[in-house]
């Protein structure tokens, strides 16, 4: 039995990044885990990558399945975990090779059901990876709770913001016994890693944040499903902030805030995830910029309250003013007319 369960999901990746990603895992100071790679419906051409010699490691087991989404193919790896922990990885990722060991002996030496490293960006690299071993938070108890913003709206941010705690999956070494009792929300495109995480705190008796890089996360991936065309993207939206209201005190104005700061991030997904696209654009733009529908919708409704202006920094509180009077769209297109 390996000490440590790595569930990778894989569709389409672009097969440089995947090899890269798989080495990455393959390279690791602690040898001691296995790779679940669970291939959600790829194209065939897939099937012959995984003869590749690469796959003979003993340590990595395929699971092949129909595509069903990311969700599914991290639940479907969970019945197949055998490790006293699991970690998450992306497909188009790199692990950086002291990851698990440094995991491991945090989660052992603090008992800790949880412990959560940090994320860089790859174009970060150079900066953060002859970074020293970084101090260790432990937090037990209703302190854990305080966490909850970070994993919403709000950045857990270190070494001049360049290393942070992301709201995926990733970075964190979860015990089985917690990792299989918490599966991802199916059915869920947006916030489905969110709500997972804010499950995952109200479970855990202990946690630990080691403030260094482990993971390099591949922001310029263009396939990525935050950069894809969507035109689904307002219902999906709405579907998983409701969703995600449900595991928040949003009595507490760190949480209010945090929920109303992803919203924002919606917002420009929305935008964004449209613009570009001839199809869509001009309707988009006259539905929801000239009409006030969107801005209304009960979703989206506290980031034009006085309570989030409130707690809003003075840069945040000018788009509060903007979405209040219908113009934060008009206001996105005239920034990307200036560029």
């Amino acid at each position: 039995m390996a000490q440590i369960s790595v569930i990778m999901p894989c569709y389409n990746t672009e097969k440089k990044m995947l090899f890269k990603c798989i080495r990455s895992i393959l390279s690791q100071s602690f040898s001691d885990f296995e790779l679940i790679i669970v291939d959600d419906g790829s194209e065939k051409s897939y099937r012959e990558i995984y003869k590749n010699k690469i796959f003979s490691d003993k340590r990595i087991k395929v699971l092949m399945k129909e595509n069903g989404g990311v969700s599914t193919a991290r639940n479907y790896g969970l019945e197949y975990v055998s490790g006293n922990y699991v970690v998450f990885a992306d497909s188009d990722d790199i692990l950086l090779p002291c990851f698990f060991e440094e995991a491991v002996e945090t989660a052992v030496k603090y008992g800790a059901d949880i412990v959560y490293g940090c994320n860089a960006h790859i174009a970060d690299y150079k900066k953060v990876k002859n970074s020293v071993q970084g101090d260790v938070s432990v937090l037990s108890g209703i302190d854990i709770l305080s966490l909850k913003p970070n994993m919403v709206g709000e950045r857990l941010r270190f070494n001049n913001g360049l290393i942070y705690i992301g709201r995926g999956p990733w970075t964190r070494l979860v015990k089985k016994e917690l990792a299989v009792s918490v599966p991802f929300t199916e059915g869920l495109a947006i916030c489905e890693d969110i709500i997972w995480n804010l499950q995952l705190l109200d479970k855990a008796q202990k946690v630990c944040i080691v403030k260094k890089a482990w993971y390099l996360y591949n922001l310029g991936n263009t396939s990525s499903s935050t950069k894809r065309f969507n035109r689904n993207i307002i219902a999906e939206s709405k579907k998983g902030l409701e969703e995600t209201k449900k595991y928040l005190n949003l009595n507490s104005d760190r949480e209010f805030k945090a929920f109303n700061d992803k919203c924002f991030e919606e917002l420009n997904r929305i935008f964004y995830g449209f613009v570009g696209h001839r199809e869509m654009k001009a309707s988009l733009l006259k539905k929801y910029r000239i009409s006030s529908k969107l801005f209304s919708d009960p979703t989206w409704q506290d980031i034009g309250s006085h309570r989030y202006f409130k707690l809003c920094s003075k840069k945040d509180k000018i788009r509060c003013v903007l979405f209040k009077l219908n113009l934060y769209f008009p206001y996105l297109k005239a920034k990307l007319l200036i560029k």
